[in-house]
């Protein structure tokens, strides 16, 4: 049964207050003094509550709490803050275990080895039955409480724990045979001190105006950002209470509608009294005129050059020809400032280096006097318009005079008037003709005896082929024919099994059996003996590569190479990273020491470009240069700097008490337990850098080692990093809030 019994038990104790204790099962009169529950009974058993482990994480119960996790298969206790694992805290010191039988039934087994079987059940009904309360389960167990002197039962709200009394904590109300109970009033005296926890008793929202009392909330209690116009009382905030702004700065709305702290507008005010702040102002009215009828004039000289904004001196304000070379920095006269077409080109220095037009035409040319004059289309036309006849077949020919003269192509060749060029025969002699390009092809060999050629220089070979139509030979050394070789050992007709004849050192025949580094059989196959073939008897340079099984050889123990080695046009694969300096280093070892900037450059001077657009394709990745700009991913960039995709950056986390931003940081987030920032100061070398700090640190923290200025720039610096985000620039001397 589950724990249902228990429910049923507290509603019967809740209706009489005639028993104190109760027992249910075997001999319910006799109960221990001490017990408030007790259960006998020696066929039927106590079942919890079965849950699973999310219906068990959903309930907040009383400390002592138990339910059975039919997951996990084992009993669980709520010490008050979490739910607590019987079984790991037993089992594995005494051998205690819980097995779910698959049947509705349990086996317990306790550290004794004594062994428990509880049944699973479900409560069906519960009724009164007389003066008994009858419990019947599933297994149609039937288990009943005398109920004794219903009829006679009373109740009362005495207090008799409480020592208030009629403080109405319980409401008892009669409506005939119904007693209703109800909880009335708890005041603060009948809660025990410490005893409600905010997380647990209190209800979201519940306290509101009524149950604060006066001065109760102060500044620990109210959240940041909380108080707002609404809740400010009008006429409440004195001059103490504002924020002072910078030295003489005002309160004012600016367009925005925004109050902020700024420099006074004098040009919005009138009947205010004017002084002079400096000799660089005259008030002709005297110290003390009002704006309405003061004459207020800027003194001579009185302009000086930090009385002037940026970008306030206009064109308009400057006296013609008054700008002198020495005015103007160098190179800020650029390609916009020039009228260019009131410019002449004449009068200009010399060019120091070549001047190029960018594939665009020089027109409105003279043509030339001089020699190295720019030479003209029409000049040039008109030089060369001379050429339009020539006799049939001659060619012009620069004479001794370097003069062209017409004259007939002759000697070795001639040419018609259609360009087509023809040697002359017998023209091509032995030293016209390059070494070794009298081809197979060249040859009329059919018509070319063999008779008459030079001696040869190297042995000749006629392939697989045969000499054919030899006359049988008369010297010692002419070439023999198989006629001559068949009638001269004719007479040797018979030789032992595998034998063959060898002349002797009498230069006779003899039958031998071939032996050392080879053996022959009588089918004439000659067999090499294993191991005979030594250094010694190969030819150099004829172990070729078809003769090495490389795959079985390693290339390690050979001699260190005499001169260079190629691998033509294939790729040296699978090596291992260098160790020594003088190893071969893998794509691997140089992109890793790349990325990491090792110190290793392209070039050890500075790479120039002949274009100005140039793209590097890698594997369909492009990397372009375009005026100045480099896209990465694009090789058309529209910026400095321009990425077709995203782009990473540094980002950490950081908790310690003293968080320091390194050289390499980007984005830092400073978590709790941050009370210090040490901000690297800014200087020329870290121009540009930007730093993104978020704080959620739970506080304001107060950099001890540097300043910025805010994003409003207002003084003096700040060196407070607020909750959120503060995103820094350096601008060479300061630090400045971008954000």
């Amino acid at each position: 049964m589950k724990l249902k019994i228990l429910f049923v038990l507290l509603l019967f104790n809740s209706l009489t207050t005639v028993k104190a204790q109760i027992k249910i099962g075997d001999n319910p009169e006799n109960i221990n003094a001490s017990s408030v529950l007790e259960l006998e009974s020696t066929t039927r058993t106590l079942v919890i509550t079965r849950v699973n482990s999310f219906q068990m994480n959903n309930i907040v119960p009383l400390q002592g709490a138990l339910v059975y996790n039919v997951e996990e298969q084992c009993v669980y206790y709520f010490d008050g803050i979490a739910w607590k694992n019987l079984c790991e805290g037993i089992t594995a010191s005494a051998n205690i275990s819980l097995v779910d039988n698959g049947d509705g039934t349990f086996t317990f087994t306790n550290a004794a080895n004594i062994t428990t079987e509880i049944l699973t059940t479900t409560n069906v009904s519960l009724t009164i039955v007389g003066d008994e309360l009858v419990l019947t389960d599933s297994n149609n167990d039937i288990v009943s409480v005398t109920l004794e002197e219903l009829a006679s039962q009373t109740f009362s709200t005495d207090p008799i724990y409480n020592e208030i009394s009629n403080d109405s904590t319980i409401v008892l109300t009669q409506t005939g045979n119904n007693y209703n109970f109800e909880v009335g009033k708890i005041t603060g005296e009948n809660i025990v001190d410490s005893s409600i926890n905010g997380f647990l008793d209190i209800q979201a929202g519940s306290i509101t105006d009524l149950q604060l009392g006066t001065n109760a909330v102060g500044m620990d209690e109210m959240q940041d950002n909380a108080i707002g116009s609404l809740e400010i009382i009008d006429g409440s905030i004195e001059e103490n209470d504002i924020n002072p702004g910078s030295n003489f700065q005002v309160l004012r709305t600016n367009g925005s509608g925004i109050v902020e702290w700024d420099t006074l507008d004098f040009s919005s005010i009138t009947g205010q009294d004017l002084t002079a702040g400096d000799a660089s102002i005259t008030v002709n009215a005297g110290i003390g005129a009002t704006l309405v009828n003061a004459d207020v004039r800027v003194a001579t000289g009185g302009i000086t050059n930090d009385k002037l904004a940026a970008n306030a001196v206009t064109s308009d304000k400057i006296f013609d020809g008054e700008v002198q070379t020495n005015d103007i920095a160098n190179g800020n006269v650029t390609n916009i400032k020039l009228d260019k077409t009131n410019i002449p080109l004449s009068g200009f220095d010399d060019a120091v280096v070549d001047v190029s037009l960018g594939n665009n035409n020089l027109i409105n040319v003279l043509d030339p006097i001089n020699p190295q004059d720019a030479a003209t289309m029409n000049y040039v036309d008109s030089q060369v318009g001379g050429v339009i006849s020539l006799p049939d077949g001659t060619i012009y020919l620069g004479d001794a005079a370097n003069t062209a003269q017409e004259v007939n192509m002759s000697g070795d060749a001639t040419i018609d008037n259609t360009g087509t060029l023809t040697i002359e025969d017998d023209a091509i002699t032995a030293v016209k003709i390059l070494d070794g390009n009298v081809t197979d092809a060249k040859l009329n060999k059919a018509a070319i005896s063999l008779t008459g050629f030079a001696v040869p220089t190297a042995n000749l070979s006629i392939g697989t082929f045969k000499l054919t139509n030899v006359v049988n030979p008369t010297n010692p050394q002419d070439a023999a024919t198989m006629n001559y070789v068949d009638s001269q050992v004719g007479g040797v007709n018979s030789l032992a099994d595998g034998t063959i004849y060898l002349g002797d050192a009498a230069n006779t025949a003899q039958e031998v059996t071939m032996s050392g580094d080879a053996t022959i059989d009588n089918t004439g196959a000659l067999t090499i003996e294993d191991d005979a073939i030594t250094t010694v008897k190969i030819l150099d340079g004829n172990v070729t590569d078809a003769k090495l099984n490389k795959a079985a050889i390693s290339l390690t123990g050979f001699a260190v190479p005499t001169t260079d080695l190629s691998i033509g046009t294939f790729k040296l694969t699978n090596v291992v990273n260098p160790t020594n300096p003088q190893d071969a280093a893998t794509m691997n070892y140089v992109d890793t020491e790349i990325a990491l900037g090792g110190g290793n450059n392209l070039a050890t001077d500075n790479l120039t470009q002949d274009v100005e657009n140039r793209t590097y394709n890698i594997n369909g990745q492009n990397l372009g240069f375009t005026n100045g700009s480099v896209g990465i991913g694009t090789a058309a960039p529209t910026a400095t700097l321009h990425t077709a995709g995203s782009f990473a950056t540094n980002i950490r986390p950081d908790g310690s008490a003293a968080v320091t931003i390194l050289d390499n940081d980007h984005t830092i987030i400073i978590t709790a337990g941050a009370t210090d920032v040490n901000l690297p100061a800014a200087v020329a070398a870290n121009l540009g850098k930007i730093y993104i700090i978020k704080n959620i640190s739970g506080g304001v923290i107060t950099m001890s080692s540097d300043t910025y200025v805010n994003s409003n720039g207002s003084v003096p610096l700040e060196a407070d990093l607020v909750q959120g985000i503060t995103k820094l620039q350096s601008d060479g001397t300061t630090w400045q809030q971008i954000n």
